[in-house]
């Protein structure tokens, strides 16, 4: 869970980037560190801050999770085929978890016009890359360390064979 949060806290800090807009970080931060500081979730945050790392507001955190979640199950063997073979993953990604999380949220714009949808979306957008990049690269890895081992093995027994 302390990886998932230290995540929300970068799609909270993007979003923001984004926006620059102080009533929304508000809505994506905790903007009172000391109230967090006890927090279990937030424990890898704290202890890798000097300062400039952000505390996400729980619903920032439950979007990632949802996120993370939804793509494990499409990732799953039953869905993987079809997912890998998909030409957008990422708008399936986005749009899958926004559907869900769209029934949670209750409050009005900011003053800039900001609305908790747009929020929303700015977060699974940025959530959305993370997760599938360090998927990709998850998966990558894997496969490549399967094909070394296949041709590791077949050069050994070929040197084997020969001798």
């Amino acid at each position: 869970m302390p990886a998932v949060t230290y995540i929300a806290g970068y799609c909270a800090h993007a979003t923001l980037k984004r926006l620059s807009c102080m009533e929304c970080k508000e809505r994506l931060t905790i903007v009172n560190r000391d109230l967090v500081v006890e927090a279990e979730d937030m424990s890898l945050i704290h202890s890798m801050s000097r300062g400039g790392l952000k505390f996400p507001q729980p619903y920032v955190v439950n979007a990632v999770l949802y996120t993370l979640v939804i793509l494990d199950k499409l990732t799953a063997k039953a869905n993987c085929q079809m997912f890998h073979t998909s030409q957008n993953q990422k708008e399936i990604l986005a749009t899958i978890a926004y559907h869900i999380l769209e029934d949670q949220q209750d409050s009005e714009p900011c003053s800039n016009g900001h609305t908790q949808e747009l929020l929303l979306k700015h977060v699974l957008r940025v959530a959305v890359n993370t997760l599938l990049n360090n998927y990709a690269k998850l998966r990558n890895d894997r496969l490549q360390r399967e094909r070394q081992q296949t041709t590791s093995g077949a050069r050994k027994l070929k040197t084997l064979q020969a001798k």
